[in-house]
């Protein structure tokens, strides 16, 4: 699961998921993302739950993942920001 605070359609994560599905054809990977249409305005706070891209949406999405009957493994990254 790539997650990333940008848009899902056209994103980072959608080229990440591109790229694992071309070069690691048995790993699953999705990506989550902001939709196209943006949202009314909000705190950052509200916005990231309305994405599902806060900790409950993430770990929904990982449950769903964990759950899928595949019997696939769940690696998790998190990439660091610079200076951190």
């Amino acid at each position: 699961l790539v997650m990333e605070e940008g848009v899902e359609r056209g994103g980072f994560g959608e080229f990440l998921v591109s790229l694992i599905a071309t070069r690691l054809p048995r790993v699953s990977v999705s990506a989550a993302g902001f939709p196209s249409e943006p949202f009314a305005q909000a705190t950052r706070d509200e916005l990231l739950a309305r994405a599902g891209l806060d900790s409950a949406g993430i770990l929904s999405r990982l449950r769903d993942a964990e759950l899928s009957p595949s019997g696939k493994r769940i690696f998790v990254f998190r990439a660091a920001r610079e200076g951190s």
